[in-house]
């Protein structure tokens, strides 16, 4: 048989299974994004993992008769979708010439160091260390997992860029101490639209322009109008042409030349006639749409199909290259009743009082002050309103009420009608109005990651020649 030439011959590397099962304990706040686990993928890398987790509810007031969920989701995000240059990095030449010679772009911890609770902290990274450089890619990694699966396009901008090198300053500005939160789960209202369809609607094509004429050869005219009568004047002024045409000066008694400045004389100004008002005038003006361009069965369903593309749009999204979902689960934090068994020295407690240690569900009450509101909020299907039954909130259950017993339930309360928009569909739910110390993080996590990962590196690193790493 011939040498193939076209051949390279395949790399057998050898393969071992490590486990690196780790535990993690936090603690946080509700509705925003906890990284609880970040790891660097290689090639030929094999990911066996399983995550036990705990979590509970700081003590609250009441056994609250709600549902708290813990939704935990799992993703793969490749660096190529990070960081432009990284393919270069890795030894991709578009050109025989290009350069492959770059360097991780790096974030800087500040004169401070990172703060307690930012996304730095949950990484594992060392707080309070002042000018401290770490990889960006894990960073803009939880970025891009949040542009891709948590954030509304319709209503809130993208925060990643992945143009940027070592050295690039940050363009968008984003603040890496803060959680991004997670949006609300959609309901009747947090799956409006703002419009019915992504972007400008799309129009159908009659034609560019189309001869407009005056009715029995009149041409246009400004007519003077009296503000202290009902009536017009019979004082009409033909509109001068540029370079010629019929023209007439405006005298001081019936308003200043056209073009001046100060109040008009006598009441009177120069109006142009609304629509209904030209019937009466000979200024009416027609246009012989029978010269304009028609309109082909192909251009009509080709709108008609646009549009129907920009609606889908609008409803699933546009996003092409997303970061890969792997997978995840949604557990209810369960909720036990604690019955205090003796009341407090001073009986501000009495005996039998119920504290509770977990729970959750949000309900939307929009609440404007009026019975009626006829503003647009946003577009939903139509007849969606007689396809679920909103949950309701009543009596001294309701935030609005004197007393009100609002912390045995997790419905949001807004005090002012709130509007479609980035910030509404947020998730926000007031767990600390629940709980006995509303200044302290809301959920205690305890999680344990037993993880098998089979790479392609020896057990052991036995120091070599030439011959291996």
């Amino acid at each position: 048989m011939n040498h193939d030439f076209g051949r390279v011959p395949l790399t057998d590397a050898p393969r071992s299974t490590f486990d690196r099962s780790h535990g993690y304990k936090t603690c946080f706040n509700s509705g925003k994004l906890i990284p609880i686990e970040v790891q660097e993928v290689l090639p030929g890398d094999e990911v066996k993992m399983d995550a036990n987790i705990f979590a509970r509810l700081s003590q609250t007031v009441t056994p609250v008769m709600d549902n708290v969920f813990l939704d935990i989701h799992w993703f793969y995000v490749p660096s190529r979708l990070l960081w432009t240059n990284f393919v270069r990095m890795m030894g991709e030449r578009p050109n025989p010439k290009d350069s492959i010679d770059y360097t991780v772009p790096v974030i800087n911890s500040g004169e401070f160091g990172f703060d307690i609770g930012s996304l730095a902290d949950y990484f594992g990274i060392p707080t309070g260390v002042a000018n401290l450089d770490v990889n960006v890619l894990p960073f803009r990694a939880y970025a891009k997992i949040w542009d891709d699966w948590y954030r509304d396009t319709n209503l809130q901008d993208s925060i990643i860029n992945v143009e940027q090198d070592l050295g690039d300053s940050n363009p968008n500005s984003i603040d890496w101490n803060k959680l991004l939160p997670r949006g609300k789960k959609k309901d009747y209202f947090t799956s409006c639209l703002p419009s019915p369809q992504r972007g400008d609607a799309v129009t159908v094509p009659l034609g560019s322009t189309a001869p407009v004429y005056g009715i029995n050869g009149v041409p246009l005219q400004l007519v003077s109008y009296d503000t202290t009568d009902p009536s017009y004047s019979d004082k009409v002024f033909p509109v001068k042409a540029t370079g010629g045409g019929e023209s007439s000066t405006l005298s001081a008694t019936n308003n200043p030349e056209y073009g001046g400045t100060g109040d008009a004389l006598n009441g009177q100004y120069l109006r142009i006639a609304s629509k209904g008002e030209l019937v009466s005038y000979p200024a009416q003006l027609e246009a012989d749409l029978s010269a304009a361009a028609n309109v082909s069965v192909n251009s009509l369903r080709t709108a008609f199909q646009l549009q129907r593309l920009l609606e889908t749009d609008a409803r699933a999204g546009n996003r092409l290259q997303r970061s890969e979902y792997l997978g995840g689960e949604s557990k209810i934090i369960g909720m036990s009743v604690v019955s205090q068994t003796s009341a407090t020295g001073d009986s501000t407690t009495p005996q039998g009082n119920m504290v509770a240690n977990g729970t959750g569900k949000s309900v939307t009450d929009v609440n404007d002050g009026s019975v009626v509101d006829d503003k647009v909020f946003g577009y939903q299907e139509r007849y969606a309103e007689y396809r679920y039954n909103p949950s309701v909130i009543t009596g001294k259950m309701r935030s609005s009420a004197a007393d009100s017993l609002d912390v045995w339930h997790l419905s949001q309360y807004f005090s002012e009608l709130p509007t479609l928009s980035a910030e509404f569909i947020e998730d926000n739910p007031p767990l600390a109005r629940i709980m006995a110390v509303p200044s302290e993080p809301e959920i205690i996590l305890d999680a344990y990651l037993a993880q098998k990962w089979t790479r392609a590196m020896p057990v052991y690193s036995v120091p070599g020649l030439i011959d291996h790493l």
